[in-house]
């Protein structure tokens, strides 16, 4: 039979029985194998996945900025990133939203890229006084972010969302770019409270 009608993939470790036929020429006994016969095979057992630790940590409720415009932007440095927030970055935690506005994106993005590899991104959202329409979270390796792929997420008011790409890790020297498309018809500023990420990984 062919190997792989017996389930032997790539990697399996094998057991096989050779018959052994000797004879002998010139004074010398030669030995080769005549047939082989499949016994049995097995799948190694997976490496264990390493422990997730925290990589780096955005975390807003220590950190203000110089915007308190909701339509303005500033940018931020955290640990080494350099982070842009559209919205009022001058409160702990930092809201993200603004007045009158129907449909409008808001973003918090880094303008420095991340030199390791991720495997999870966690979100912690706060309060929420608007309509939150989408969210994506963007990842490229440029930092104008032609490149980018993008992951659709839910926002929950005082949740950690969990964000994990469809390849398994995002890679490393990634830029992350969150959006919120929001509306807020009313006169009176309203918001979410863009808390902390946390960039878990395998050191």
């Amino acid at each position: 039979k062919l190997f792989g009608t017996l389930g032997v993939k790539l990697g399996d470790k094998l057991t096989i029985v050779c018959h052994k036929a000797s004879f002998t020429k010139n004074e010398y006994t030669l030995h080769q194998a005549s047939k082989a016969f499949y016994v049995s095979h097995e799948t190694p057992a997976a490496e264990e996945p390493g422990t997730l630790t925290a990589l780096y940590t955005l975390d807003s409720s220590s950190i203000t900025g110089s915007n308190s415009s909701y339509a303005g932007n500033c940018d931020i440095d955290v640990n080494g990133i350099t982070w842009n927030v559209e919205g009022n970055a001058s409160v702990k935690p930092w809201r993200i939203g603004g007045k009158s506005i129907e449909g409008v994106d808001r973003a918090v993005y880094s303008k420095t890229a991340f030199g390791k590899e991720v495997n999870e991104v966690v979100l912690t959202i706060g309060s929420i006084t608007l309509t939150v329409n989408s969210c994506k979270l963007l990842y490229a390796s440029s930092a104008d972010f032609s490149d980018a792929k993008e992951i659709p997420f839910v926002a929950a008011a005082d949740s950690d969302i969990k964000i994990v790409p469809a390849e398994g890790k995002f890679p490393a020297n990634s830029y992350y770019k969150f959006v919120f498309n929001v509306t807020n018809a009313g006169t009176s500023n309203k918001y979410l409270h863009f808390s902390k990420v946390v960039f878990n990984g395998v050191e």
